[in-house]
């Protein structure tokens, strides 16, 4: 019998954030390839926008992985 992950919960919501923001975060980078040539300045604001998603992204992903090995315990409250 498969022991169930006491993250499931978390793994479900982390996941479905995790693609969310890479949804958003592609969003912006076409938007950002869109104001090429006409304005540096929005260009950039959403290029940095983008990577600061993408620092999410890797936290997400980072405890993705944590909980789907199960390891760790859960504390209770």
């Amino acid at each position: 019998m498969k022991k169930v992950n006491p993250w499931r919960e978390e793994l479900a919501l982390a996941r479905r954030h995790r693609r969310y923001l890479t949804t958003v975060m592609n969003r912006l980078a076409i938007m950002a390839s869109e104001w090429d040539g006409l304005s540096g300045a929005m260009e950039c604001d959403l290029n940095c926008r983008a990577e600061e998603m993408e620092k999410q992204v890797n936290v997400f992903s980072e405890q993705i992985t944590e909980w789907a090995e199960g390891l760790t315990e859960k504390e209770d409250g």
